[in-house]
């Protein structure tokens, strides 16, 4: 707003659709409609978090899949795999998909919907790998190789996994999926 006046005379100008293009877009209502600092601030700070959002989860090869929205090079740290700490003994009572072993004593149980990288699915030619820190307190997901924008994380998930939950059922991902494209296509619409 200069002297009190609207940039723009009739309406603000139109902008193509996407995550940038959105956030132009909130720019032009301010402008336009002259709205205050507080409400500027919270739409500057809504447009980072909406422009800067690492991860999409969606539909990936095994159901929900964690996805980047960022080039990430090889080495890469891309997401720490987070939950509660609860000794093997409890995670062998409770079961589940989302426990990641630590050591013989200590489990984290990821099945929070906050841990974005449980969304992180199986492969057998993965783009990333895990590696538990020299404290056995954190477990961090790093890339393997150059991986795009919009491409799907996966790790190996490992042989006790591979035993009790993927052999029985065989195998899905891209790689053992092999040349059936059409199995491959039907299990990403």
């Amino acid at each position: 707003v200069a002297g009190g006046r609207h940039l723009y005379r009739k309406e603000p100008p139109v902008r193509p659709r996407g995550t940038l293009a959105n956030a132009l877009s909130l720019w032009d209502g301010v402008l336009y409609k002259n709205i205050g600092f507080e409400v500027l601030s919270a739409i500057l700070l809504a447009t980072i978090i909406m422009i800067t959002k690492k991860f999409s989860v969606k539909r990936g090869s095994h159901g929900l899949g964690l996805f980047t929205n960022i080039a990430l090079k090889k080495g890469d740290l891309v997401i720490e795999y987070t939950g509660e700490k609860i000794s093997t003994a409890v995670a062998d009572s409770r079961g589940g998909q989302y426990l990641f072993e630590l050591n013989d004593k200590w489990t984290i149980d990821g099945r929070g919907r906050e841990n974005e990288a449980r969304y992180i699915n199986h492969s057998c030619s993965p783009n990333c790998y895990p590696e538990i820190d020299e404290n056995e307190k954190h477990i961090f997901i790093y890339a393997k190789k150059m991986i795009g924008p919009g491409e799907e994380l996966t790790y190996n998930y490992g042989k006790e996994f591979w035993e009790t939950y993927i052999n029985p059922k065989q195998c899905r991902c891209t790689k053992c999926l092999g040349a059936n494209k059409k199995e491959l296509a039907k299990l990403l619409q």
